[in-house]
């Protein structure tokens, strides 16, 4: 748990939106980082916000020492709205490659190695796309956003019956539905 006296962000310094909140650069004890507020853009209670800040946390909290995993710095929720601490990145893969076409093997590799980590720790993504796979100031890949992530234990459908992630990112299993599916069952596991 972050002290909110600590963190610092400029709500006009937007690094990006989501479905479920918006990333702002800051600062955490000096150090530059990104914060992530969770606006209640799709939930009218505060109970149900709780669980979607606990889940993502939980899902990231483990994993975020993994090699090409974003580093979560904390969470700080005595403030009005909720928000994460992680590393600041410099740039998307799909930038990053675009610049740089003779890095595209080095990053895919370190992505294919980040989303083992992810698998072998029963983590599915269920968001993997360019805007959630950073690269760091160290160029290297950094895969973020767990928000939609679900481990082995945790295969609850939403609510509403909503689709989540980005179409054309989603795995086939996502894509169609499918029930009861553990991160070994999915299409381009890599463990």
């Amino acid at each position: 748990m972050l002290c909110s006296d600590d963190v610092y962000y400029d709500e006009n310094i937007i690094l990006g939106r989501g479905g479920f909140g918006t990333v702002f650069k800051g600062k955490y004890l000096g150090q530059d980082v990104a914060i992530k507020r969770f606006d209640q853009v799709y939930v009218t209670d505060s109970a149900e916000l709780e669980k979607m800040i606990e889940k993502e946390i939980k899902a990231w909290k483990d994993i975020s020492k993994e090699s090409y995993i974003l580093t979560l710095v904390g969470v700080c929720t005595k403030v009005s709205t909720p928000i994460l601490v992680s590393e600041l990145c410099d740039t998307n893969i799909r930038r990053y490659v675009r610049d740089w076409p003779e890095m595209l093997l080095p990053m895919v590799y370190q992505f294919a190695k980040g989303l083992a980590s992810l698998h072998k720790a029963d983590i599915i993504h269920r968001d993997i796309k360019e805007d959630n796979v950073l690269i760091s100031y160290q160029k290297t890949v950094a895969i973020a956003d767990f928000g939609l992530s679900r481990t082995v234990e945790s295969l609850e459908v939403t609510k509403t019956g909503k689709t989540l992630g980005t179409l054309n990112w989603m795995s086939p299993e996502q894509y169609l539905k499918a029930r009861n599916v553990t991160a070994k069952q999915m299409c381009g596991h890599l463990e």
